[in-house]
């Protein structure tokens, strides 16, 4: 996703999303657009997770995801 306003407004919604802000970054560096970081953050694919995990730099279990808290794998 594109740098705008959109896309800090989406990483600006972690707090209320219980996600760390590194996860927000790291789906918004491979959203195509807003409705795909919002699928992504609902329903991540396999393939999805790999890229995000890739993209953080402390071990997955580190991070919170919504209510999964650091149980997201």
């Amino acid at each position: 996703m594109n740098y705008s306003a959109e896309r800090d407004d989406f990483i600006d919604s972690a707090n209320s999303r219980e996600t760390s802000v590194e996860i927000m970054i790291a789906i918004a560096s491979i959203a195509r657009n807003i409705a795909h970081a919002e699928r992504i953050w609902q329903e991540p694919l396999n393939s999805e997770i790999e890229d995000i995990c890739h993209n953080l730099e402390q071990a997955p279990s580190f991070y919170h995801w919504g209510a999964a808290g650091n149980d997201w794998l």
